[in-house]
């Protein structure tokens, strides 16, 4: 970019990639706002679509009584950050969407976090241990982590009260179900 002379793009990828890290590297709460999150989702497909050929959009829709609706830090990021990894194919643009909204389950109200992609979805062998709630190794001993992770991290603050899935519907999806509570910052 420099030796072409795209200062506003070095500019602009400053910032971006700044925002990026001090996110990543400083967030210290074990709870975020569900907005703060998809912000920062945002942010990351506009850092990677510098530069790039195939560039990545996000479109978000959630309840917004949900904005303040407490979530672990870099959890929504990772999934986005996963589409990314293993949804680009070559000539197709890759397309990220994040929903957010409430559930009435029997005597409870429920949130419903959706995350899904228009890649090429799950491998089989994967989607069936992630539903098991288990850790991916692959053929070359490879720990493959960050979903595993996000996933435990929603059980220690939900317990039994928290369910996933993961299927592929054009493309890969993962849905989150559990318990709203009343929190600072939601709205009813």
């Amino acid at each position: 970019m420099a030796q072409s002379g795209r200062f506003q793009e070095i500019q602009q990828t400053i910032l971006l990639l700044s925002n990026h890290l001090r996110y990543t590297f400083s967030t210290m709460e074990d709870t975020i706002s569900l907005e703060t999150e998809i912000g920062q989702c945002k942010n990351y497909l506009d850092l990677f679509s510098i530069n790039q050929q195939e560039t990545a959009i996000l479109r978000t829709n959630y309840d917004v009584r949900l904005t303040g609706l407490p979530i672990p830090p870099i959890s929504i990021l990772t999934f986005v950050e996963n589409s990314v990894k293993y949804g680009l194919m070559p000539g197709k643009r890759l397309e990220i969407k994040i929903g957010a909204g409430r559930v009435k389950m029997e005597d409870q109200e429920l949130v419903h976090i959706t995350v899904a992609d228009n890649g090429p979805g799950f491998p089989d062998k994967v989607l069936g241990k992630l539903n098991r709630g288990e850790e991916i190794v692959d053929d070359k001993c490879k720990h493959h982590i960050g979903i595993y992770n996000v996933l435990e991290r929603f059980r220690m603050i939900y317990g039994e009260e928290f369910m996933f899935a993961c299927s592929n519907r054009n493309g890969a999806i993962i849905e989150l179900f559990f318990p709203l509570r009343e929190e600072e910052g939601m709205k009813r």
